[in-house]
């Protein structure tokens, strides 16, 4: 925890700063002028405000080992870390992580509790929700490697496996399907959570395989369930349970083939969707972010969006299509449900087996007229 002085200077704007996103909580005597207020942003409960009352009797030096902030649960709680803002008339603590919603702090001085604060829970009708479970398809193959959950909100990003459940025919609970990482992999906002199942099960040789078996029986009835035990950033919880439940078919053992796409060309002078069918569902995540549409010149800019539970790609350019011949560019890393890109199968065995090509990207050429 810091102890941070500001100098007076800087006091004006840092207290009208504070002071923007703050309520005061309420106390049994309203008359006394120590109060504690609640620092907002983004709906987030950054921090604690105090009046100096509070602390009068309390060197500035010794500040930080004298206030503490715990959580009021069954138990002796730790003290919440953060940090200490020293102010001219205020006194902030900002914790490391936001205070998490509806759940009651305890102010201590020097050991001895002088009130609590609760942070007001979350509106439930802006509760986070699943609003999908990649792949979206009900078939899958027998060596599946990823999943993919798609939130409506950002989400704590700790220890997501708590929250996760796969059940198998709607009996037993399956243990250690799915990586625990560390971190786990989350994009950038906190939204997409990528679930890794064990590819020490999915690959037939390595000795998970050999000892436990694959996670997934081939004809068999899963269910993929979420709890809604689940925090979203700003504390609030998800709405309601997900499910998905979905069959398993047979081993996927073939790389995407190219040769065997095939493209539904627009009309020179629309701006029409072009659309690419790969005839079977691809990596969400991946497909994405590896198909590009080029023109003699150049990338063309334009929406791509994805379709037929991730077997097609539809482009629709900013700019009407000209006369004239394209490019489908492909990154070699795409890949299939069971981690088969173009150039090499995911299980292999790379003592026999060389790689398909050394490509870093396919191309295929079509003409609009």
């Amino acid at each position: 925890m810091v102890l941070k002085v500001i100098s007076r200077t800087r006091y004006c704007f840092v207290q009208c700063l504070v002071f923007s996103f703050c309520i005061t909580s309420c106390f049994n005597k309203t008359e006394s002028p120590q109060t504690i207020s609640i620092q907002w942003k983004d709906s987030l409960a950054t921090g604690f405000i105090f009046s100096k009352e509070w602390f009068s009797d309390v060197p500035v030096d010794s500040l930080e080992s004298a206030l503490s902030i715990h959580v009021i649960q069954q138990g002796n709680q730790p003290p919440v870390f953060g940090d200490y803002l020293l102010l001219e008339e205020i006194v902030v603590f900002q914790p490391l992580v936001p205070f998490t919603r509806g759940l009651l702090y305890d102010i201590r001085v020097r050991g001895q509790s002088i009130d609590s604060i609760k942070i007001p829970p979350s509106d439930s009708r802006n509760a986070p929700e699943v609003l999908s479970a990649f792949p979206t398809q009900d078939t899958v193959p027998n060596n599946l490697l990823k999943v993919y959950l798609h939130f409506s909100k950002p989400m704590r990003e700790d220890a997501p496996l708590r929250h996760v459940v796969l059940i198998h025919n709607q009996m037993d609970t399956l243990p250690d399907v799915f990586l625990d990482l560390q971190p786990a992999l989350w994009n950038k906002e906190g939204t997409l959570l990528t679930l890794w199942i064990d590819p020490g099960r999915v690959k037939r040789d390595p000795q998970p395989n050999q000892n436990i078996g694959p996670p997934l029986q081939k004809d068999e009835v899963y269910t993929l369930f979420i709890k809604n035990d689940w925090e979203a950033r700003d504390g609030s919880f998800l709405k309601r349970p997900f499910r998905k439940e979905f069959v398993v078919g047979a081993r996927d053992s073939i790389s995407p083939e190219p040769d065997s796409w095939t493209l539904e060309k627009p009309q020179a002078g629309t701006r029409n969707a072009l659309k690419v069918k790969f005839h079977e569902s691809q990596d969400y995540v991946v497909l994405k972010e590896a198909v590009h549409f080029r023109s003699m010149n150049g990338n063309i800019s334009g929406e791509i969006t994805l379709g037929g539970e991730e077997s097609m790609v539809t482009f629709i350019p900013l700019t009407e299509w000209e006369s004239g011949d394209y490019f489908l560019e492909c990154e070699s890393r795409l890949e299939d449900l069971a981690g088969n890109n173009l150039n090499r199968l995911f299980d292999r065995d790379i003592t026999l087996e060389k790689f398909r090509s050394e490509k870093e990207h396919y191309r295929i050429k079509f003409s609009i007229n």
